[in-house]
């Protein structure tokens, strides 16, 4: 139990720096280039992912279910995918039927799929 304790938390820190990231690059990407959200929401989490993997299998995770790295990461991403189409809807819903600033859409949104996220990478992909 101490250990899935020391990995949430663990995960917890990388998860709000790829979120910072996230809504960094939303920002950007909405704000300053006029892309739109969805769009801007979608391409700041895909590249958010990438730095999510790479603090998950660096600083949470110290043991793997999958030996095979290529399906290892097949699995991050696919999870990554169930996440995003998670988060396109919410922050859809938000921002269009709530009204909710982009940007406060996605930090709910952020939190509401962390767990999400967290549960199945430790079923599926590490220990």
């Amino acid at each position: 139990m101490e250990k899935i304790f020391s990995q949430f938390l663990k995960s917890v820190f990388s998860g709000g720096t790829s979120s910072l990231f996230d809504l960094f690059l939303l920002w950007f990407l909405t704000s300053i280039l006029g892309v739109y959200y969805l769009i801007s929401s979608a391409l700041s989490f895909i590249s958010a992912t990438f730095l999510n993997y790479f603090l998950n299998i660096s600083f949470v995770f110290d043991e793997r279910r999958i030996s095979s790295k290529k399906i290892e990461i097949s699995g991050f991403f696919l999870i990554s995918i169930l996440t995003l189409f998670l988060t396109q809807i919410l922050m859809f819903i938000f921002v269009e039927k709530f009204k909710i600033f982009y940007l406060l859409a996605k930090i709910i949104t952020i939190f509401l799929v962390f767990f999400f996220n967290f549960s199945l990478r430790r079923i599926f992909l590490f220990k």
